[in-house]
């Protein structure tokens, strides 16, 4: 994903098209946020560069759904490049955007990236209403609302998962058991790092009970 938008970006200096930056470059600070590493770091300065190419496409087109998605990705970026201050304003930004044009599942992923990054960045329980709320958003869509069935397990599955988490790090051990041993089976056949989190967190509660 990263190289692939690293291409489209460079085709589309030669003809530019706002959504396409937008959606492009959101995507490939998504791929870089997810997956950093030292290649990646050194690229820092390029890819904020790029993100501020990126999010003047995203205003100037002026839609809150391609915006609420670059700001997912730039968040995401300042969540490994920049810290957690950084990472929570605009994942609040982005989240605020969301409420008026954005997918539900999408909307659930961003919402638990950023109770995660509250939970880290501003204290234990932080984000535990922001990931209930994003839980009643989930629940409210009624059974799939026509969604992809493997996008909606995985929002599922890494909801429960943080929402666990969250509650562990509480002390609330009850009340995390059925999120983290839900969670597992959730994420099964998904990405890997997924799950190997999930069994982690599930792992660290079987040792209190």
């Amino acid at each position: 994903t990263y190289q692939l938008c690293r291409d489209a970006l460079t085709l589309l200096d030669i003809a530019d098209d706002d959504r396409t930056r937008a959606e492009a470059t959101g995507l490939l600070l998504l791929a870089a946020g997810w997956f950093w590493d030292q290649a990646a770091a050194g690229e820092v300065d390029t890819l904020q560069a790029l993100a501020e190419s990126g999010e003047q496409a995203a205003r100037r087109l002026g839609e809150p759904g391609p915006l609420a998605r670059f700001l997912y990705g730039r968040g995401l970026l300042a969540y490994v490049a920049e810290g957690y201050a950084e990472a929570i304003r605009l994942l609040r930004q982005a989240e605020a955007l969301a409420a008026y044009d954005f997918d539900v599942v999408g909307r659930v992923l961003l919402m638990t990236r950023l109770g995660h990054a509250l939970d880290s960045g501003e204290g234990l329980g932080a984000g535990l209403e922001v990931l209930q709320s994003a839980q009643k958003l989930l629940d409210g869509m009624g059974p799939d609302g026509g969604l992809d069935a493997r996008e909606v397990a995985r929002a599922r599955g890494l909801l429960s998962r943080d929402i666990g988490v969250a509650l562990y790090d509480l002390g609330d051990y009850a009340a995390a058991a059925p999120q983290l041993r839900g969670a597992v089976p959730a994420l099964a056949g998904g990405a890997a790092e997924d799950q190997a989190w999930a069994l982690c967190f599930r792992a660290q509660l079987e040792v209190v009970f």
